[in-house]
């Protein structure tokens, strides 16, 4: 498993197969803008006795807009998608009139201000587990759109605000569906009451292509920082036992993530 912070997914990719000797190569990551934080797991043909030898020979071939921040060895069957226990987004804002040309690529913007107080108060609302149909993207590839969100804090500072989301798992653009309507509360476009109907209605009523009462955020203020995952101190001890393998460890096609 390799945790990265890269702009140039595929240029990784190619070292890694034709340098390492890797095969199936499974992600979990989200690009914005030029930034991504990625979870990367593959096998290799080769024999790995020290992975930050093979980090620090591996980092060496890569440009400067592509960091390998650790690198383990895990079970044979890990996913970096399908066994992460959690992820960790931050959003970030800038309440200002103007563009800044230096910060907008990995930032979003407001003109006016927004009420901190009731952007909290309604961010609380998704904690929880509910259905998130109403906050995703029509045609979202997620079969479970019930998610649980574990901790929602918007911090304040000097240029605007962070917005920081934890959850089991998120569908399509469903965080700037959340900042977006996180905002349209703080401008005093949007009721609490709002919010707290949409996650009740969830999937039994979908969304329709009309305006919901927010505008998505943009994609340049969200950022992964992390991906949760269970201990894997022993890479001999399977992560999902309960699922089809073959002689090697590894899951069969399809077994772990429900596909034919």
């Amino acid at each position: 498993m390799i945790n990265t912070q890269n702009a140039r997914n595929n240029f990784l990719k190619m070292q890694c197969c034709t340098q390492l000797g890797c095969c199936h190569w499974h992600e979990d990551c989200y690009h914005t803008a030029d930034l991504s934080c990625q979870v990367i797991n593959f096998y290799s043909h080769k024999l790995v006795p020290d992975c930050s030898t093979m980090m620090h020979s591996l980092t060496r071939m890569l440009p400067d807009d592509v960091s390998v921040l650790s690198m383990q060895r895990v079970p044979p069957d890990f996913h970096a998608r399908f066994s992460a226990m959690g992820k960790v987004y931050h959003y970030h804002l800038i309440v200002a009139p103007k563009v800044d040309p230096f910060t907008r690529w990995y930032s979003g913007r407001v003109q006016g201000p927004v009420s901190l107080s009731l952007m909290r108060q309604a961010a609380h609302l998704f904690i929880g587990q509910h259905d998130f149909t109403h906050f995703a993207n029509l045609g979202n590839p997620d079969p479970n759109p019930v998610k649980t969100i574990r901790h929602f804090d918007i911090l304040p500072n000097e240029h605007g605000f962070v917005f920081q989301v934890e959850g089991s798992g998120f569908m399509y653009k469903m965080v700037r569906h959340m900042v977006g309507a996180l905002l349209a509360v703080g401008a005093g476009n949007l009721s609490l009451d709002v919010i707290a109907q949409k996650l009740a209605l969830g999937k039994t009523q979908m969304p329709g292509e009309k305006y919901r009462g927010w505008s998505i955020a943009v994609a340049q203020g969200l950022f992964l920082m992390d991906v949760k995952y269970p201990m894997h101190d022993d890479p001999g001890v399977l992560c999902h036992p309960d699922i089809e393998h073959d002689s090697f460890g590894r899951p069969l096609v399809g077994s772990i993530t429900g596909e034919e």
